[in-house]
């Protein structure tokens, strides 16, 4: 159910969605910064997606359960 918070649930990511930009929503559960990238994990009712950034200033003040909203484009490693 698409809203102005998501477009998609964090259990609905797959490969199908590669290369496309999708909006999430969700409770932060972890972040990790590791000098160069940041690395958070996003949870909803659905399931668990990770996020990865190389804007590592901007996310560092993020608390865990902190309720967020994200857009980017979907990488699979």
């Amino acid at each position: 159910m698409e809203n102005k918070f998501r477009n998609v649930y964090c259990g609905e990511v797959n490969a199908k969605m590669e290369g496309k930009e999708i909006r999430l929503a969700g409770w932060i559960d972890t972040v990790r910064n590791l000098g160069g990238l940041v690395f958070i994990t996003l949870r909803d009712e659905s399931g668990i997606v990770q996020l990865i950034s190389k804007e590592v200033e901007m996310y560092s003040k993020l608390n865990r359960e902190a309720t967020v909203t994200m857009t980017g484009k979907v990488l699979l490693s």
